[in-house]
């Protein structure tokens, strides 16, 4: 069964902007991995209680530290959205200030995928959109991207239409 199948994002923005026949094919997931900044920063404050640093409530403020951060990256991947549907993409990030990227189908020139070494270990990486002309987009901390761009070209990509048979004997 496809990672891509169990959304944990809100969806919201994207089901209330499809258009008429349009329907979503993919959504993709974030990460766990994108947890290691708050973690690290809660290690560093354990570290700093129990070996006993001598920098005073540095535990306490890495704690409290460890808490926003948590809550940030928490609540930044509830409210951001990337889909791909049978006619467009849309990503969407942001609570109080929204930023939206949408882009025809046909306007797309590439869906590219970076992994380092802990995202091929751990099965997240970076997907870089790039549309015709200067249009680009790129998400971070993406949980299986390769099979998010497999899809993408599946569903998308390869269902172009087919050329005229007049244009295909053009004699130059």
């Amino acid at each position: 069964m496809s990672k891509l199948n169990s959304i944990s994002s809100n969806l919201n923005y994207s089901k209330n902007s499809l258009l008429e026949g349009e329907q979503i094919i993919a959504a993709a997931k974030w990460s766990p991995f994108i947890y290691a900044i708050p973690i690290l920063v809660l290690l560093f404050g354990l570290f700093m209680l129990f070996f006993d640093v001598s920098f005073e409530g540095g535990a306490t403020i890495s704690v409290v530290f460890f808490i926003l951060l948590l809550l940030l990256v928490r609540i930044s991947c509830y409210y951001s959205e990337f889909v791909i549907t049978n006619k467009r993409d849309i990503v969407k990030a942001g609570i109080i200030i929204r930023s939206a990227f949408e882009l025809k189908n046909e306007m797309l020139e590439s869906v590219s995928v970076y992994q380092g070494i802990f995202g091929r270990i751990f099965k997240f990486g970076t997907i870089r959109i790039c549309g015709v002309g200067a249009s680009r987009c790129v998400i971070h901390f993406i949980d299986h991207p390769l099979e998010f761009r497999q899809k993408f070209y599946e569903e998308v990509y390869y269902k172009v239409k087919p050329v005229d048979s007049q244009d295909e004997n053009i004699d130059i």
